[in-house]
């Protein structure tokens, strides 16, 4: 793995206990009394408390975890790539702390970027969603082994998060090469009945984006949810095939070209 610069992870404790409080999940006195035992053991992270003094459960905690590391993961990306300043993320996130709402629309509000940069960054943070959660399909990781590699990979902005399952030995490096083949494959497959004209540019970024809450695959969704007929993903599954077949067996191998995960 290429060396990184680690930065410190945008989603702190206060954070996540502003997060559980918007979503009801503890009262400000229970944040209170978890921050009083914090103080006396400061090594001590918030979400356990919460958890031992039965405020929380520990679902809840890694959900609200989830949602606060998304929200640092969404900034970094956007610093990458000159969108925004630390500055102004820092704000952002201050302020999204205090009374919610999505990160990318609090940027965009204050002037700090514009929608299509927030449009691009979250499109390499989903393309970050459904390589994990094809991962967990497969049962190639398991969701205490992608929670830690998503929290080091907040810590890290420059890397990628295949880079990061590796260099933690989850998968070998053969392993990622052939799931990012497959998620490729998926890509192509979309493009390809968006070519034909079968479903609209809404309607695959729908399906999409299900597929990165449910691993499922491409097609399943679109034949599940009448997107797409049976017929239409043979025709355009018969089409990749035929793309395929005229690749050199080196470029199929390549994750040069694929999403950034």
């Amino acid at each position: 793995m290429r060396e990184f610069e680690e930065a410190p992870l945008e989603s702190n404790d206060s954070r996540l206990g502003q997060i559980l409080l918007r979503r009801e999940v503890i009262t400000q006195a229970d944040l209170d009394d978890a921050l009083r035992v914090q103080e006396a053991e400061p090594d001590r992270p918030l979400g356990e408390i919460l958890v031992a003094q039965m405020s929380a459960t520990a679902v809840q905690v890694r959900e609200a975890l989830h949602e606060q590391l998304a929200d640092a993961r969404l900034g970094q990306i956007l610093v990458r790539i000159g969108a925004v300043g630390s500055g102004a993320l820092a704000a952002a996130l201050a302020l999204q702390a205090e009374r919610g709402g999505l990160l990318g629309e609090l940027l965009v509000e204050a002037g700090a970027c514009d929608d299509g940069q927030v449009a691009w960054a979250l499109s390499q943070q989903n393309a970050e969603k459904r390589f994990g959660s094809f991962l967990l399909r497969r049962r190639l990781i398991t969701p205490e082994g992608l929670d830690d590699a998503m929290i080091e990979l907040a810590r890290l902005p420059e890397a990628q998060l295949f880079e990061v399952i590796v260099a933690r030995g989850l998968l070998s490096q053969e392993q990622v090469e052939e799931a990012l083949g497959f998620q490729q494959q998926e890509a192509r497959l979309g493009q390809i009945l968006l070519r034909l004209e079968m479903l609209s540019e809404d309607q695959l970024e729908a399906a999409l984006a299900r597929q990165g809450a449910t691993g499922q695959l491409l097609g399943e969704i679109l034949i599940s949810t009448g997107t797409c007929s049976l017929e239409q993903i043979a025709r355009a599954l018969e089409e990749q095939l035929a793309l395929e077949d005229q690749r050199a067996p080196d470029d199929r191998a390549s994750t040069e070209s694929g999403p950034l995960v």
